[in-house]
């Protein structure tokens, strides 16, 4: 009995030494870089999955804003996306092709579905969608 009276005094009196102490360690710790968390110029986490869009103005992932689109000529290699992120109104239109670090802005053309850039065209025909060079040759194509 004497033991354990002994036992309860020690754990009763040394618990404040002890947490003082651990406390001492984490408070001394240096700080470390998370993995996953690597921003780009914008502040975008990259890592997650996030991209600057210069017409909206915001972080934006590409599968949860934008219109995805397929190429036209399968190959046995991964198929590379392209997207297309829309303005509010829609009168204009963000392109992010594959493997390309800068985005194309294009402008719609009033009264149609279309919309053109210096190099591309987007358009929609009912329930399909095609990226084009602007000479008509189709690179990509998409559903609704």
């Amino acid at each position: 009995m004497k033991h354990f009276i002994t036992l309860i005094f020690i754990i009763l009196l040394f618990p404040p030494f002890l947490f003082s102490q651990e406390k001492d360690t984490m408070m001394a710790m240096p700080k470390t870089h998370l993995i996953g968390q690597s921003k780009d110029k914008h502040g975008c986490y990259t890592t997650a999955g996030y991209c600057w869009s210069s017409l909206r103005k915001t972080c934006i992932r590409l599968w949860e804003s934008g219109q995805r689109f397929n190429p036209v000529t399968k190959n046995d290699r991964a198929v590379l996306s392209a997207f297309a992120v829309f303005s509010d109104d829609s009168a204009q239109v963000e392109i992010f092709m594959p493997n390309k670090k800068k985005t194309t802005l294009l402008h719609k053309i009033a009264g149609k579905q279309q919309w053109v850039g210096k190099a591309l065209q987007l358009k929609h025909i009912p329930t399909q969608w095609y990226l084009e060079k602007r000479n008509g040759t189709k690179l990509f194509t998409g559903v609704d």
